[in-house]
């Protein structure tokens, strides 16, 4: 399976390592922990629970971050689609315009 980005989550993942990497050196660390989720989430695409919309919502738990997306399947291909990134306490807006 395949992971796709909604190019404001891919900054947003971006950024996140940066400002982890500037403030206490993890940002490594924190996109080692990204792409351990996203294999254990391409395995088991199901496996977050669905926050609405088909939208569902993993956990970086480290680093408090939520991961929203969405399965997408189309015949034989299916992809999961990367909404947002955004750490625990930031203020939640809309992320299902995403789509």
């Amino acid at each position: 399976m395949k992971v796709g980005f909604h190019p404001l989550a891919r900054r947003e993942l971006i950024a996140a390592a940066l400002y982890l990497e500037g403030e206490s050196g993890l940002g490594s660390a924190f996109l080692d922990e990204y792409e351990r989720w996203e294999k254990v989430v391409c395995d088991h695409p199901e496996s977050c629970p669905e926050i609405g919309m088909g939208i569902r919502k993993g956990i970086l738990p480290r680093f408090k971050y939520l991961i929203g997306y969405r399965v997408r399947k189309s015949g034989r291909e299916s992809e999961i689609r990367v909404l947002y990134i955004r750490h625990h306490a930031q203020n939640r807006i809309d992320w299902g315009d995403r789509g």
